[in-house]
């Protein structure tokens, strides 16, 4: 079984004081798919470097409960401290532009997305293509942030919660309403044999703003975040295979950066990885705006309805590239979406098939707004027939 650790009181607050920052007005340019790491490390929104002090002050008795997801079944047992809110707690990482990787307070292995992956897998880079350099957004934790690690899982149970300041080393469960995570880092764990995502959003009304999610340890099985009922701010997810899976409704990403996904050319179950920006199973009322999505080799955004109807959903004012289509639409056994809006987002020229940035059946694309948007090189907007 896993641990958790339960915010005690109703809009209880982790937190570490954080010195006055200033936002850049950017990231650093990404340049090809090969080196966006680099530019990543360089800015504010890579792996922030954790400076040595103590980890956030934890109650004596140890808290476990039960798998939150399907997903739990491939990570071996860990126990994790109840946390319980600091009246004065002493910042133990530092969100910083240095273009070191990140060096942990303890022993573990330094967080890095381009870490060697399990020996169970065999992990290759995304496509050589070249993002334009104007791609950048100012996202993830703020530099000159100060972060109080917390050391094991955390699992939010109240209703209303703040998590803020915080370096989380382990899964972070959200499974109360109206929850928010700000300023914040979550790592994930090693010894993870299945799936498993770094964020589990499984009740409604979650905000995370400002923060970063990056695989501590890198493998086939970890992603970004799943669930439904989450708004994602600023947030940047690199360093895992799928950045954002959707099982659910009502669900926005604005403003976000997705980049950098593992690909494994194989897995235990002897196939590769099929890395997605963001892959849409079930739901309704989902909006993707303002937006970065680029270095996979499968999509930026998939509609799978592997699970259920897909409607309403808006893709609009983004620049994404790569993937063998950027965004694919499939209607399996529940037949066309509907509500689908395509419109006024630039598209890299990127892709394995040239120029394909929306490929679906006619069923769909002919019942969907699909408007206002173009090719970094100036070829005509089409979109791609598929089934």
């Amino acid at each position: 079984m896993l641990a958790s650790a339960a915010i005690l009181a109703t809009g209880a607050a982790l937190s570490a004081s954080a010195a006055p920052v200033d936002r850049p007005a950017s990231l650093a340019a990404l340049p090809a798919v090969d080196a966006v790491r680099d530019a990543a490390t360089a800015s504010r929104s890579a792996v922030r470097s954790a400076a040595p002090a103590t980890p956030a002050p934890t109650s004596s008795a140890a808290v476990t409960d039960p798998p939150a997801t399907p997903e739990d079944a491939g990570r071996p047992p860990v126990t994790s401290q109840s946390a319980t809110p600091s009246p004065s707690p002493s910042p133990s990482a530092t969100a910083s532009s240095s273009p070191s990787p990140s060096a942990s307070a303890s022993p573990s292995p330094s967080a890095s997305p381009s870490a060697s992956p399990s020996p169970s897998a065999s992990q290759t880079s995304s496509p050589p293509a070249a993002a334009p350099s104007s791609w950048s957004l100012p996202v993830g934790v703020p530099a000159g942030t100060s972060l109080t690690v917390h050391n094991g899982d955390l699992t939010v149970t109240t209703a209303g919660a703040v998590i803020s300041n915080l370096d989380i080393r382990g899964y972070l469960r959200i499974k109360a309403p109206n929850v928010t995570v700000k300023n914040t880092i979550v790592r994930g764990a090693p010894g993870l044999t299945g799936s498993m995502s770094l964020v589990q959003a499984s009740s409604t009304g979650t905000k995370i703003i400002d923060s970063e999610l990056v695989a501590q340890y890198p493998t086939w099985g970890i992603d970004g975040i799943v669930g439904s009922g989450f708004t994602l701010t600023r947030v940047n997810i690199h360093g895992v295979v799928d950045s954002v899976k959707i099982t659910g409704d009502n669900v926005t990403i604005d403003s976000s950066w997705l980049h950098d996904n593992l690909y494994y050319a194989s897995t235990p179950s002897g196939h590769d990885t099929h890395n997605d920006n963001i892959q849409i199973q079930v739901g309704t009322n989902i909006t993707v705006r303002n937006s970065v999505l680029t270095s996979t080799r499968y999509t930026g955004m998939i509609i799978t309805q592997d699970t259920g109807d897909v409607s309403n959903v808006t893709f609009t004012n983004n620049r994404a590239d790569n993937g063998s289509c950027t965004i694919n639409i499939a209607e399996k056994s529940y037949g066309p979406i509907h509500g689908l809006t395509i419109a006024d987002n630039v598209f890299g020229i990127g892709q394995t098939n040239p120029h394909c940035a929306v490929i679906g059946p006619d069923s769909t694309t002919k019942i969907s707004t699909i408007t206002g948007n173009s090719f970094t090189d100036g070829t005509t907007f089409r979109v791609s027939p598929g089934n």
